[in-house]
């Protein structure tokens, strides 16, 4: 188009058209120009090409050791080159390491000799598959169809897949019934005692109409001990202590017979997006340098039990200290039908991380899913590295991945793009940040901790910490903090800090005519929020505390020594002491429960949980003495419930069935 334009204007001026007007054509040209090449630029993201060219049907899947394989990486290492990015292993892009590769083109045979003395041979891809991690065999025997566990038989037809446990050791094939055929990945050997094969339900039906059948099934392929390349480039940044690894897998499975592969969602898609990723990033870095190393990671055989990004990882510990590296994985992402991402962390090291990632994608409305569970994948090997980590990649990605339906016709491109300009907005504003959570797996000694407390109160002994503030301070290279957190005292003080919250009207309670609000005791998520501000600075922290963020309450009402707790939860995540047993109540009680003390057979308690609201209520009932045990004081406790009617009657009076949602709704502000 631009072209077009350029020959049209240039032209017009060389008919000789007078100054005048040849001046505004000028004009005209270099305005054209300028609007079709900022329009270019903005729509230049190499989302679609890069997937478009990972995904063409003569690279195969891109399986590991095959020349699309080769290709694919010859193809990424241009595109780096050509954004910039240095090498991060001596003067290549590749890193080559040690792999076990799969032979990708052998097929088994796989023949049915009916009683008749016919022969069929089955189709790869149509009629069967198997896992080309499995080694070679070469079976001929009569099909069992009934057996028992414990058999002596060699080849079993089962219409479901089998404990290895429960088939007799002379068992040497298993053919095993399957709705919809997946290309597994090609690791190492199958650890089973015998081969199995997956059939078509029509194959599956057929053998087991058929009588006196018996099976030929042959399998030769050349596996072999070889070497692979990922292909890395980084960025440098201000400084290259810290670094920020990006990774996708480039390695896919080969087409199996008549099942072609082209592996667009697993994994052309993360090795797309990354590629966008690294671009936008590339741009930016030309103004301003990052604060830290950014590392472009393309890993190959992922498929091939994750070899090569255990291998780079190796090299990782040579180059950064664990607690000034993360990692962002990428990995199968805007597939068709495949759901939200599924965000969990993978390990408590990688809760930071999980944390402003989570709120990160909520804020640019990016669908996910909470405690969503996604398969291993490269970030795995760089967790075993104890650095945080991160997988982006969708819930159910098995309704495409492996799958014959796998193909860029099933991806959403622009769900893509979005993603990527996530990732990038979400980098740029946590530049430096390396989310070490310096609490994991933490075991410090008692004198350990006292350590640290004298120095949180030596460094905040002016300082006056409110209810929502926190001190982030540095000791031993390591991040603590210290919270202004305390439970209120008021229904004003409660209003201070969450202007919707207020005390539930317990006005018609009998149980608390002589009772005053004691204590109120809030716990909120936004305090994980101190998450954010690790790494990042250090000193007084101000929490912008939010009443949806509010995970559970107390309220403590008491008269003398006797107190009444009422505890409120908005969640099922609530774990009752191991101390108690719980008694379910039924008829008119149906929904509450009596906890029963186990030491000593008495109620301690009860409970109601209204799960279509999903709102719990807990009540414990109590006498507090004070005492003092080595210069610090506390209360003994001891249940003030004389027997189970007495607790009837907090329940009629209290009333949660009827009145628990007012009550929630008060405290909650919504």
């Amino acid at each position: 188009m631009v072209e077009e334009i350029k020959s049209c204007t240039f032209l017009c001026i060389s008919r000789g058209v007078c100054m005048k007007y040849r001046r505004w054509l000028v004009v005209i040209y270099i305005l054209i120009t300028a609007l079709i090449f900022c329009s270019c630029n903005k729509n230049s993201d190499y989302v679609e090409p890069v997937l478009k060219e990972l995904s063409q049907a003569s690279w195969n899947g891109r399986q590991v050791g095959t020349d699309g394989n080769i290709k694919a990486g010859e193809y990424l290492t241009n595109l780096l080159k050509n954004l910039g990015y240095e090498t991060f292993i001596e003067e290549s892009y590749y890193h080559t390491y040690s792999q076990y590769i799969t032979d990708s083109e052998a097929l088994p045979t796989f023949k049915i000799i009916y009683e008749s003395g016919n022969i069929e041979e089955l189709e790869p891809g149509i009629d069967f598959i198997i896992n080309r991690g499995g080694s070679s065999f070469s079976i001929k025997g009569e099909l069992s169809k009934a057996w028992d566990e414990g058999e002596k038989t060699e080849i079993i037809l089962s219409s479901e897949s089998i404990k290895s446990q429960d088939i007799h050791q002379s068992c040497k094939l298993l053919l095993v019934k399957n709705d919809n055929f997946r290309v597994a990945s090609n690791a190492y050997r199958l650890n089973l005692p015998y081969n199995m094969i997956d059939i078509s339900p029509e194959v599956y039906n057929k053998l087991s109409e058929a009588e006196n059948v018996q099976i030929e099934a042959e399998y030769q392929p050349n596996n072999k001990n070889g070497t692979a390349s990922n292909i890395i480039g980084v960025l440098k940044g201000k400084s290259s202590e810290k670094a920020l690894v990006l990774s996708a897998h480039f390695d896919g499975v080969a087409s199996f017979g008549k099942l072609a592969m082209t592996c667009a969602y697993d994994n052309a898609t993360g090795t797309a997006a990354l590629m966008e990723v690294a671009r936008q990033l590339a741009e930016r870095a030309k103004k301003r340098p990052f604060a830290l190393d950014i590392i472009v990671c393309f890993f190959n055989g992922e498929e091939a039990a994750l070899e090569g990004s255990k291998a780079f990882t190796q090299i990782l510990n040579t180059k950064y200290e664990k607690d000034k590296v993360y990692n962002i994985n990428i990995d199968c992402v805007g597939g068709k039908n495949c759901g939200p991402l599924a965000m969990k962390p993978f390990d408590e090291m990688s809760n930071l991380l999980y944390e402003a990632m989570t709120k990160h994608l909520q804020e640019w409305n990016i669908p996910i899913k909470k405690d969503g569970l996604y398969p291993s994948s490269d970030h795995a090997n760089l967790a075993s590295n104890g650095i945080p980590v991160l997988v982006i990649g969708e819930n159910d990605v098995f309704n495409l991945a492996h799958r014959a339906s796998d193909k860029i016709e099933n991806i959403n491109i622009s769900e893509i793009k979005n993603i990527c300009d996530a990732l990038v907005d979400f980098i740029v504003k946590n530049d430096g940040n390396t989310f070490y959570n310096s609490n994991a797996g933490t075991d410090l000694s008692p004198a350990e901790w006292d350590e640290i407390r004298q120095k949180a109160e030596l460094l905040t002994k002016d300082m006056e910490l409110d209810f929502n503030e926190l001190f982030v301070f540095e000791f031993k290279n390591q991040l603590f903090c210290k919270s202004g957190y305390r439970p209120l005292r008021s229904e004003e003080e409660l209003k201070k800090y969450y202007p919707d919250a207020q005390l539930p009207d317990f006005s018609n309670v009998n149980i608390l005519k002589d009772y005053t609000i004691d204590t109120i005791d809030i716990s909120n998520d936004n305090y994980e929020f101190v998450n954010y501000y690790w790494g990042k600075e250090t000193g007084k922290v101000e929490l912008d505390l939010k009443m949806d963020k509010t995970r559970n309450a107390r309220l403590i009402y008491s008269s003398g020594n006797k107190a009444v707790e009422i505890n409120m939860h908005p969640s099922p995540m609530v774990v009752i002491d191991p101390e108690y047993s719980e008694k379910e109540l039924t008829g008119d009680y149906e929904g509450y429960r009596i906890f029963i003390g186990d030491y000593d057979g008495k109620p301690e308690g009860f409970g109601y949980y209204d799960n279509a609201k999903k709102q719990y209520f807990y009540v414990y009932f109590y006498t507090r003495e004070p005492i003092t045990v080595d210069g610090n004081t506390g209360y003994r406790i001891t249940t003030a419930f004389l027997d189970e009617e007495q607790v009837y009657e907090f329940i009629d009076s209290f009333d949660f069935k009827n009145k628990g949602e007012s009550y929630f709704r008060a405290i909650y502000g919504r």
